[in-house]
């Protein structure tokens, strides 16, 4: 098993296609199910690959740990996998199942090990937001929305300003925080935020143009989520925000090529590809 898990890790570091390294994994699911490391891979790969149901069932049946010196990534993949299942379910106007969804992104079980608690929260409650404005009750949406703004200024606050202009995953939040905004009336709070966001990710990318050295080029070939692929992907959120489709799909799609196996631009270009349909 822990050959699969390293092998996978290789072909995800040379690009190797999603839907290839998910067959090979789920070919030989008896000897990778054996370790949390290279389950794990599975399970992201099934979600990318939107087989939500496996991918929540394998999370649910099992207890995950994390050794000396590891890493999972279960917590987001459950977190992903519910909330992409609850889009798709208020998509299809399945609304309490998409509210249950949502609520159970919210709430990481105690089998999925997690350092990042809250790291989501204000997505989750926006998209919770919409859920409850489809079904009418835009007094719960309203609260929903008021949630997520909260919660992004809380983890705003305790990890103090972002140096350097740089990008995070906060910087997502910061995206949904604006939005939330805008849905509450806050028009012009929302247009500046997502500015500034764009602003950020254009100086990351001005900077990933220039050249680096051997340490600095190793180390992002190693990354699966190196600055630039999330500067891309941060840069089309906030174009997707002032309503500049186009261009933020070119952003998603320069995020995609850089790391094929990044699922929040696949979902974005989706989405996009969805809703010009």
């Amino acid at each position: 098993a822990m050959h699969f898990a390293e092998l996978d890790e290789l072909y995800a570091s040379i690009g190797k296609p999603p839907a290839q390294r998910l067959a090979l994994l789920e070919q030989n699911a008896d000897v990778v199910s054996k370790r949390d490391d290279s389950l794990s891979r599975e399970v992201g790969l099934k979600v990318f690959a939107e087989k939500y149901d496996e991918a929540i069932q394998l999370m649910t049946d099992r207890t995950f740990s994390v050794w000396e010196g590891g890493t999972l990534d279960v917590a987001d993949h459950w977190v992903n996998a519910h909330l992409l299942r609850g889009q798709q379910e208020l998509a299809a106007r399945q609304f309490a199942a998409a509210l249950a969804d949502f609520q159970a992104a919210a709430t990481i079980p105690d089998n999925l090990p997690s350092d990042r608690g809250g790291a989501h929260e204000t997505e989750v409650a926006y998209w919770t937001g919409l859920a409850h404005e489809a079904t009418g009750d835009r007094d719960q949406a309203n609260q929903s929305w008021q949630r997520a703004m909260s919660a992004s200024n809380e983890r705003r606050g305790r990890r103090g300003a972002e140096g350097g202009g740089g990008v995070s995953d906060r910087s997502v939040q910061v995206y949904y925080q604006a939005m939330a905004q805008r849905k509450l009336g806050k028009t012009a709070e929302a247009e500046t935020a997502l500015k500034n966001l764009l602003d950020a990710a254009r100086r990351v990318l001005e900077r990933e143009s220039e050249p680096a050295d051997a340490s600095e080029q190793t180390s992002q070939r190693q990354s699966p989520r190196n600055r630039g692929t999330l500067a891309h992907y941060v840069a089309g959120l906030a174009h997707l925000g002032l309503g500049e489709k186009d261009t933020a799909r070119t952003e998603f799609e320069s995020a995609l090529r850089a790391t094929p196996d990044f699922l929040p631009a696949k979902t974005e270009l989706a989405r996009l590809q969805t809703n010009a349909s």
